[in-house]
């Protein structure tokens, strides 16, 4: 009978190593620089999802640079930005706005909203040069950024002393009415109360009769 030869092939698994420099969550959440909390860390381990060692049935261990790793490419998101489009600064003593509606012309210091920073004021959107809106904040140009579903194509501003915004907001809303300022149940426009006793005219025309030296003069200017 011939006889059958057998080769035998041995294969070899590299059994892990020990690993070096185990951090505990909240050492991680550390050296992570927040970027993620101790219980999202903690939460991502137990899931099974962020890598981690255990020893003997202890807690959650770490090594960063593999649990940066498994962030760059699993939560790591990086915008690409887009440009600014003009660089801008703040000048004294506002041109008048061109051809504002006429409900609001009257106003001293009535300026066009800029791309920029602007000073605290009560800001009006406009729709083919009617008044859709009456808002305030201490900055209108960034305020207004979240008003792109009122479907407005001009914004202007009035600079209002930090103070006075509730009571010549909700004054102007009471007396113009926009229609994209809510009504409340009874059919009366949502609006700040005035903390004085004045009627909402008086305090309207009281505003665009203000003195000089103590109204808020600032334009928006590109620079040269």
């Amino acid at each position: 009978m011939e006889s059958l030869n057998h080769t035998l092939i041995h294969y070899t698994v590299d059994e892990p190593k020990f690993p070096t420099s185990l951090k505990t969550a909240k050492e991680l959440s550390e050296s992570l620089k927040g970027a993620l909390d101790v219980d999202r860390i903690l939460g991502l381990a137990s899931s099974g999802f962020l890598p981690h060692w255990i020893v003997d049935d202890g807690p959650f261990l770490f090594q960063l640079q593999e649990v940066k790793e498994w962030i760059r490419v699993n939560l790591l998101k990086r915008t690409e930005g887009r440009d600014y489009p003009i660089k801008l600064r703040v000048l004294v003593e506002p041109k008048p706005p061109k051809s504002p509606p006429s409900s609001i012309a009257l106003f001293r210091n009535l300026g066009e909203i800029p791309f920029a920073e602007s000073p605290p004021g009560v800001y009006f959107l406009v729709k083919d040069d009617v008044v859709i809106y009456v808002g305030q904040s201490v900055n209108c140009y960034t305020r207004i950024q979240s008003h792109q579903d009122k479907n407005f194509d001009t914004a202007f501003m009035i600079p209002v002393p930090p103070e006075l915004l509730d009571r010549v907001e909700g004054s102007l809303i009471r007396v113009m009415r926009p229609k994209l300022n809510g009504q409340s149940v009874n059919g009366k426009m949502c609006a700040p109360c005035s903390d004085i006793e004045m009627s909402d005219a008086d305090i309207i025309n009281g505003y665009k009769n203000r003195i000089e030296d103590t109204s808020v003069k600032t334009q928006i200017q590109p620079d040269e």
